[in-house]
């Protein structure tokens, strides 16, 4: 019985001592303890790719939209805000999971500025508390351009007061010639400047109460019947 004893007590010892030199387990408990931080960092370089690509888009986005509002004329910077901001939407080709979510614009005498910003859900990032990353970015282009004059040579001669079709010529004269003035003529006259010069074809023009700013007062001495040699700005 004693020697069954002792024998018992010699193999727990030797299961203790084989026990504690046994390091194998440290390993899985060791991959267990650093497998979130490690497959967090994973996720978040993802994550980090899919932010610097909604980023690269914005930007090209940005610049799409800012050289559109720049080659609009003739509206007002609110309208061309709308536009562009309506342009961006239409040609921003991120993923679906980021969205625009702020956008600005402003027109200025040499240049448009464009400044927007997306919202980008994490799909790893979002295990550490962060669900989404607010990209921002900007840009600005310089307008290019040179000053306009045109002349706009009209017939107001009796021909022109005809009827065609509701109206007379002369009527469509005046509506094509005041669309037309509406067109090249902005209202932001820096740093390029755009005018039209109106030349009647006629043996005559009454200038009303803009003659004197057109020809200037007239001078003593001068005769202001109309073809009379003496008559002189």
């Amino acid at each position: 019985m004693e020697n069954l004893a002792t024998g018992a007590i010699a193999l727990l010892t030797r299961c203790a001592k084989k026990f504690a030199r046994n390091t194998k387990g440290n390993v899985g408990m060791l991959f267990g303890l650093s497998a979130i931080p490690v497959f967090l960092a994973a996720g978040s370089a993802i994550d980090y790719a899919r932010i610097a690509n909604a980023k690269t888009n914005l930007v090209a986005s940005l610049d799409s939209s800012a050289l559109y509002a720049a080659a609009v004329t003739g509206k007002s910077e609110a309208e061309m805000k709308e536009l562009a901001r309506d342009y961006l939407n239409r040609n921003y080709t991120n993923a679906s999971d980021a969205a625009v979510t702020a956008f600005d614009l402003h027109n200025y005498a040499d240049r448009v500025e464009a400044t927007g910003t997306v919202s980008v859900e994490t799909w790893f990032m979002r295990v550490g508390g962060i669900t989404n990353v607010d990209v921002n970015a900007s840009s600005q282009i310089m307008k290019a351009g040179n000053s306009i004059e045109v002349s706009l040579v009209l017939d107001v001669t009796g021909s022109m007061k005809a009827s065609v079709g509701s109206g007379s010529k002369i009527s469509n004269l005046r509506d094509a010639a005041n669309s037309f003035v509406d067109k090249v003529v902005w209202s932001q006259q820096t740093p390029n400047y755009s005018k039209v010069a109106i030349i009647p074809f006629s043996i005559g023009v009454n200038l009303g109460t803009y003659t004197d700013a057109a020809r200037g007062t007239l001078k003593n001495g001068t005769c202001s019947t109309p073809g009379c040699a003496k008559y002189q700005p």
